[in-house]
């Protein structure tokens, strides 16, 4: 399983939602009891009505427990779903890979009680977009309440504050984050001929820069650059505090980075975060075990050339 996230497109798709609606409740029967209410949805935007529509399956209802399985339906030539939980403070998880089904977390079995892993904390909002091999949006899902005990989570924008609030934003220099780091340095990077030269672009909401580009001899050897300008530290930090209450252990605030940074590495890959000031610089890696110290140069070489890209 390909647990690498991006937090990019996904979470921007998933700030463009708009009218809460009511739903029903489920009707009971024999056998198990079934839930008081389903779960409450958010339409999708006027911008997304040409987009095919993505059917989420599961979890349907909002009491879903603290490590919840997603499921959707699967939509034909996709090869990357990504998945976002959200809230209206902020990101809680995002996921990207093949499969139509992922548990929160990305754990493969259901964490024993105690174990200290990100579970789902409190009540959100979830959806899943598709796209094909050349990361072309095929399909995209409407957004579903889920909460670990039955809450309701708090509204998102409407659609009306979305658009005033993305008319607001500066808008970066660049048209992607590939011109913040050449071919050559990812080829060097993953010791490997790339399979397509960097690909990338802006993130829907008009700030966020990025860059993939993947080894041609193995499609889990990859390297995604993100750079976001105008980032919240107030909501970052409260971001990593609550990876630091699942993850005690979690390296974090390196002298050489600063205090708003924090860095993972397993067997999937290395994820790097780091706050400039105002502007959040993300690298992750798949397969690359002890990739750490090459990814704070690669976040450093990042900020570096967007501040002299500004000028």
């Amino acid at each position: 399983m390909n647990t690498l996230t991006r937090f990019g497109a996904a979470l921007a798709a998933a700030s463009l939602a708009v009218v809460l609606s009511a739903c029903a409740p489920l009707e009971s029967g024999d056998g198990p009891a079934a839930p008081a209410t389903e779960a409450p949805s958010l339409d999708r935007p006027a911008a997304l009505a040409d987009v095919p529509d993505l059917e989420l399956l599961a979890p349907g209802a909002t009491d879903a427990g603290g490590s919840p399985v997603f499921s959707w339906a699967a939509v034909e030539g996709a090869t990357t779903y990504r998945l976002a939980v959200v809230r209206a403070d902020g990101p809680v998880w995002a996921w990207d890979g093949q499969e139509t089904e992922v548990r929160f977390g990305g754990f493969a079995d259901e964490p024993d009680a105690g174990a200290g892993v990100l579970r789902l904390g409190a009540a959100a909002w979830w959806s899943v977009t598709a796209y094909d091999a050349d990361d072309t949006l095929l399909a995209a899902s409407g957004l579903r309440a889920v909460s670990p005990d039955g809450a309701a989570p708090d509204p998102l924008a409407t659609a009306a504050d979305a658009d005033a609030a993305a008319s607001e934003a500066p808008k970066p220099a660049l048209d992607s984050a590939c011109g913040l780091y050449s071919d050559d340095e990812a080829r060097e990077f993953l010791e490997g001929e790339l399979r397509e030269p960097g690909h990338g672009g802006i993130d829907d909401d008009g700030l966020g820069l990025s860059c993939s580009w993947e080894r041609a001899d193995d499609e889990f050897l990859t390297l995604d650059v993100t750079v976001r300008p105008e980032a919240s530290r107030e909501k970052w930090d409260e971001y990593l505090e609550s990876m630091l209450e699942y993850d005690p252990e979690l390296q974090h605030s390196f002298p050489d980075l600063g205090d708003a940074s924090y860095l993972t590495e397993d067997w999937g890959g290395t994820r790097l975060e780091v706050m400039y000031g105002d502007v959040l610089v993300i690298v992750r890696s798949g397969w690359t075990g002890g990739a750490g110290p090459a990814s704070m140069d690669i976040a450093r070489l990042l900020f570096e050339r967007y501040e002299d890209a500004l000028g």
